[in-house]
């Protein structure tokens, strides 16, 4: 069954389309659609109807559209595919271009999964787009007409029934080095614009499926797009250093993030790649095991909207690798355990730090900690009523430094193993200075009994007023 979602569409009006209809896949349909990305499409025409398919989509079989008046000097519609796969299609309307097509009648449009090499573009309403940056060879098409020209320095519209497509050879993205930079401009933020696409046509076009991507960065591309409502996707398995550094920062209309298919990663690869994602709901699945410098580093911090963190497969480190990388994520109640055992400096530090809806800590795992390792982790997570048990029975310098500070709820702390004093220390102060600084002023410390170190009481040692338990 198929309904159309218009109020304004008076009873035999005409409208002179241009020759394309826009076929989105739940992008912008404001009826809840079903989970699965490809199980519902909706149609945008050029005056704004909404048009839903609500039974499932099945690729092998054709769709149904039915569509309002058009006038007859406008003859051949051509569709433009969008899905939540993150991919550009194609589709045919199958019928006569002899005659108009008339109100109230179903037409047959067969919908082709057929990739596009280009990036598209579109806008719920007027919009332009500028460049700037260094992008070799970067050009654009307006409706994919075949008539493609250099993206130069200067504006270029697009909405309003007109679909903005963009390809490139650029071998290195956005240029070379760390700080090369590249970065989209939308000039209205109020009209929300849908991205599709492979990130890759921007690399080589003519073969983005085998596209080299080891030099290609694309550091800021979409920095600070507030109306972008959907990203391209991401499938490369060959990262660059920096290569999503900055990619999507305080997007603040994105909803979802792509899929990150990498297993090998590299130094700083997804440096503050969503950082400022308010209105992110979902976060992408992190399959790599051996992780690379800063290459988490405030990934998603300030994600306000973000409910569930994925899980993280790595159980080798990297220094800084996921520092700060849920910081401030609001919304945040759990998150899955962290399994890694050998860490490195400063793995952790602040990772969850202002998740103040934080009421259940990962497991953590390691028993050998590294300098800084877990320092202000859950610093100010005001939800937090009992700590990870911590098993290391030797601490390190800064290991849990400020790592509770600011837990007011906090009531429970559980320290095992703990047999060692590090070397060159005296007491535990550098290891655990503040570390529970502004935590309840009543609580339970379990520890070892087999421990002959004696913790001092205070915010650098045992809260103050609480009840010292042995296990």
């Amino acid at each position: 069954m198929l309904k159309i979602h218009n109020n304004e569409l008076a009873e035999n009006t005409i409208i002179k389309y241009e020759s394309l209809i826009l076929l989105i896949i739940n992008h912008f349909s404001k009826t809840k659609m079903l989970t699965d990305p490809l199980t519902a499409i909706s149609v945008i025409v050029i005056n704004g109807i909404t048009i839903i398919n609500d039974e499932g989509f099945d690729p092998s079989k054709p769709v149904y559209f039915y569509l309002p008046p058009m006038h007859a000097d406008y003859k051949i519609l051509r569709l433009m595919v969008a899905a939540d796969d993150n991919r550009a299609y194609s589709a045919i309307l199958q019928g006569s271009s002899k005659n108009a097509f008339e109100a109230g009648k179903f037409y047959n449009a067969t919908v082709t999964l057929k990739e596009k090499n280009s990036l598209m573009f579109i806008a719920d309403g007027e919009q332009k787009l500028l460049f700037i940056g260094k992008m070799d060879n970067l050009q654009y098409s307006i409706n994919d007409d075949g008539n493609w020209k250099d993206l130069g320095t200067s504006w270029v519209y697009f909405g309003k029934g007109k679909v903005l497509f963009l390809r490139a050879k650029s071998k290195r993205g956005v240029g070379d080095g760390t700080n090369a930079r590249g970065n989209f401009q939308f000039g209205y933020n109020d009209v929300k614009v849908a991205c599709a696409g492979d990130i890759r046509t921007l690399v080589n076009y003519d073969a983005y499926k085998t596209a080299d991507t080891k030099e290609a960065t694309f550091k800021e591309l979409f920095y600070k797009c507030t109306p972008l409502i959907s990203a391209p996707a991401l499938p490369a398995t060959t990262l660059a250093a920096h290569c999503y550094d900055n990619m999507f920062y305080e997007c603040t209309s994105l909803t979802a993030a792509p899929a990150l298919p990498a297993t090998v990663l590299e130094d700083n690869c997804y440096l503050r790649m969503f950082y400022g994602c308010t209105s992110l709901t979902t976060a992408p699945d992190l399959p790599a095991t051996t992780l690379a410098t800063h290459c988490y580093w405030n990934m998603f911090h300030g994600c306000t909207s973000l409910t569930a963190t994925p899980t993280l497969h790595a159980t080798i480190l990297a220094p800084n690798c996921c520092k700060y990388m849920f910081g401030r994520c609001t919304s945040l109640t759990s998150v899955p355990a962290l399994s890694a055992t050998t860490l490195a400096e400063n793995c952790y530090h602040g990772m969850f730090l202002g998740c103040t809806s934080l009421t259940t800590a990962p497991e953590l795992a390691a028993t050998t900690l590294a300098y800084g390792c877990y320092s202000n982790m859950f610093y100010g997570c005001t939800s937090l009523t009992k700590a990870p048990v911590l098993r290391a029975e030797t601490l390190t310098n800064k290991c849990y430094e400020y790592m509770f500070y600011g837990c007011s709820a906090l009531k429970e702390i559980t320290m095992l193993g703990m047999k060692a004093i590090p070397a060159g220390y005296m007491d535990y102060s550098n290891c655990m200075y503040c570390w529970v600084g502004g935590v309840s002023s009543e609580g339970t410390f379990i520890k070892a009994s087999n421990t002959n170190i004696h913790l001092p009481e205070g915010i650098s040692g045992i809260p103050t007023g609480w009840t010292v338990k042995e296990e």
